[in-house]
């Protein structure tokens, strides 16, 4: 409702971005009136910093985009017009990944600048390093996006990305968070609520094209157990301590 702008961006409260930032990726924007470009990231911690990627790449496919995109807000900008009917669903975590996955389909064409323009302040007190009931929010929106793109019907173009999407945040993202809550009664319980959820939804989901390449992230997903979930969650609890 406030944007004026042909083009707008967001930065989180306790990040900061490079002076030219919104410069640069409005040039690159113009170069080929692109609906959408991405920088990549400093992830700034107390004793160091990380470069993160964008993965976003000169006229990426949707499809590629909903694989390989840094499901994050912050290290991009988007034309106005594109999100015209779009809104936050309120008072949620994890809403980026719900807002992205609506914006994507709106997209024509997608660019890049290969600079780390924005700084992700990483805080230990943050949705990524603790736990809180909300975590469970994620598999609501994940549900959520499935509704919107059969509602769309963007769902049969998709399908295979949605598919692997959804188990790579439940196993992934859900199960690595909820390993932080140091209860492991909590754990199993969480668990055994998502691996229900993706036998429910993509019972076959091991026979996905993108589940069957050959990297860490998706052999990982193949071979998802609860004996691989109770080692992560060792792995954290003892990183924790």
């Amino acid at each position: 409702e406030l944007i004026n702008g042909k083009y707008f961006l967001f930065v989180d409260s306790d990040d900061y971005v490079d002076k030219d930032m919104f410069l640069k990726l409005i040039e690159k924007a113009q170069m080929e009136d692109y609906d959408m470009v991405a920088c990549n990231t400093w992830a700034l911690y107390p004793k160091k910093k990380v470069l993160i990627d964008s993965a976003i790449h000169d006229h990426q496919s949707i499809h590629q985009l909903l694989i390989d995109a840094y499901a994050v807000l912050w290290n991009k900008i988007y034309k106005r017009e594109i999100i015209q009917s779009i809104r936050f669903k309120k008072d949620v975590w994890y809403e980026d990944v719900l807002f992205l996955y609506e914006v994507y389909p709106q997209l024509k064409k997608v660019g890049r600048v290969d600079e780390a323009l924005y700084y992700y302040v990483q805080n230990e007190g943050s949705i990524t390093y603790t736990y809180n009931e909300k975590l469970y929010q994620l598999i609501e929106n994940m549900d959520d996006i499935l509704r919107y793109y059969r509602k769309k019907n963007y769902y049969d173009l998709y399908s295979k990305e949605l598919e692997y999407s959804y188990v790579r945040y439940l196993y992934g993202t859900f199960i690595k968070r909820l390993a932080k809550s140091k209860d492991f009664v909590r754990f199993k319980e969480g668990c055994k609520i998502v691996i229900d959820k993706v036998n429910e939804a993509f019972p076959e989901y091991k026979k996905n094209q993108y589940v069957n390449q050959k990297n860490g992230k998706s052999l990982y997903l193949k071979l998802f157990s609860p004996f691989l979930a109770n080692l992560i969650y060792l792995i954290e609890k003892n990183r924790m301590n």
